[in-house]
C-alpha cells in the first residue's frame, strides 16, 4: 500500500512538474544508497539492545529465582 501511495504521488508530482519528477527519479536510487548505512547502524542497534534486554532479563529472573530459593529455605529450617 505504502508503494501505491507512493507511485500516485509521484504521478501528480509528475503531472504538475514533470522536470522535478524525473529529477527525483534518477536522484532516489542514491539517496537510497547514501542512507542505506544509516538504516544498516540503526538495524545493529536495534539487535545489540535486544540482546542486552534479553540477557537483563533473564537475569532478573534467576535472581529472582534465587531470592525465592533463599526465601524457602529459611522458612523451611524455621520450621524445624
Amino acid at each position: 500500500m505504502r508503494t501505491f501511495i507512493g507511485l500516485v504521488l509521484w504521478f501528480i508530482l509528475f503531472v504538475i512538474c514533470w522536470p522535478i519528477a524525473l529529477i527525483m527519479l534518477v536522484l532516489f536510487p542514491f539517496v537510497w544508497l547514501i542512507l542505506l548505512p544509516f538504516r544498516i547502524v540503526g538495524f545493529t542497534l536495534d539487535v545489540v539492545f535486544s540482546v542486552i534486554k534479553g540477557i537483563d532479563a533473564a537475569n532478573a529472573t534467576s535472581t529472582e529465582n534465587q531470592f525465592q530459593a533463599m526465601a524457602l529455605m529459611a522458612n523451611n529450617t524455621a520450621a524445624m
